[in-house]
């Protein structure tokens, strides 16, 4: 078509010649009316649409033309202007016969349906984290009756218990999904690399953890009731937890906490222990004998008496010791 190209011809009629390809170079510059049916076109390159779209008449039909992404701008062409020439090889072609779709790089969150012809998914570096429970029936369905290949490398994959059923479907599919190999979790895991156990470990039967802790707590009390005594004192010293301490061991069977023993000599120093013991953090209930002995009883009998209504007693110790012994002896 070099000579057509050099010519000055208004229109251009080449119908019924099995042409298979039109150049943007071949077209007269004055064309202006252009017939093309019964050739074998499948399509236009933009360029060659760019021109024709000037054009006065133009006539395609009787080609087999492609309806493909190479073709989108000749096509959406023809469908605007054309359409009564315009006609797919397949006037029922729809999604559903679709047979490979790519999807790559459209931050695609989730997925609620696929083609009934799909034989090629590529849904690489979007933004999902699992598949549908219909979907993956309908993967699994498809790699059975046919050679399905999916590609799913670099999505935000969920890798724990509750997307346990994705993780099996995606070992069932390890023929299909090509780069299985190569596709990490959201936690930058491999998939192919994981067991379930990683997933969902193992969970301890809930009896298990009761008789556990109750042999645990059993252990615990046996040991601070073995020690009591000890731990007590260890905590006085410490000087730790004293009110809690203090509470514990009062005894309400015991009309005393504690029966203050001293020589009356030391009387007058005596008070502030009484204040400090029984108004302080202690408020311990104390027995001594300015108060609490009854007049006329006699000392043992008073000492006795003190001793066995109290929890424990203090004793005082001066330099007026011995006088308070041969007072008790009295």
């Amino acid at each position: 078509m070099d000579l057509i190209a050099c010519s000055t011809l208004a229109e251009l009629h080449i119908n019924n010649n099995k042409l298979t390809h039109l150049q943007l170079d071949q077209l007269p510059s004055k064309i202006r009316v252009i017939f093309i049916r019964q050739n074998k076109f499948t399509g236009l390159d933009d360029n060659v649409t760019e021109s024709i779209s000037k054009l006065k008449i133009f006539r395609v039909s009787g080609n087999p033309w492609q309806c493909n992404c190479n073709f989108s701008k000749f096509l959406a062409y023809l469908r605007t202007y054309y359409s009564t020439e315009y006609k797919a090889p397949n006037e029922n072609i729809g999604f559903d016969q679709l047979e490979e779709l790519h999807l790559r790089y459209n931050r695609i969150e989730e997925i609620k349906v696929l083609p009934q012809s799909i034989q090629f998914l590529d849904i690489r570096n979007n933004s999902l984290t699992t598949l549908s429970e219909n979907l993956r029936d309908f993967l699994k369905q498809k790699s059975n009756t046919s050679n399905l290949t999916v590609l799913i490398l670099g999505n935000l994959w969920t890798c724990k218990c509750k997307e346990i059923l994705f993780f099996r479907f995606t070992k069932d599919l390890v023929h299909n999904i090509k780069d299985l190999c190569k596709t990490e979790c959201r936690d930058s895991r491999l998939i192919v690399s994981l067991e379930e156990e990683d997933l969902c470990p193992p969970k301890i039967p809930s009896y298990v953890i009761f008789f556990t802790s109750f042999i645990m707590l059993s252990c615990l009390l046996s040991f601070v009731q073995f020690f009591w005594k000890s731990i007590v004192m260890w905590l006085y010293e410490k000087r730790l937890f004293l009110r809690v301490i203090t509470r514990l061991e009062k005894n309400s069977d015991m009309k005393y906490d504690c029966f203050l023993s001293h020589c009356h000599n030391d009387s007058h120093f005596v008070k502030e222990y009484v204040d400090r013991l029984e108004h302080e953090w202690n408020r311990l209930r104390l027995c001594f004998y300015e108060r609490d002995w009854l007049a006329g009883e006699s000392i043992p009998d008073c000492i006795c008496h003190s001793v066995e209504n109290s929890t424990c007693t203090l004793i005082i110790m001066t330099k007026s010791g011995p006088l308070c012994h041969i007072q008790g002896s009295a």
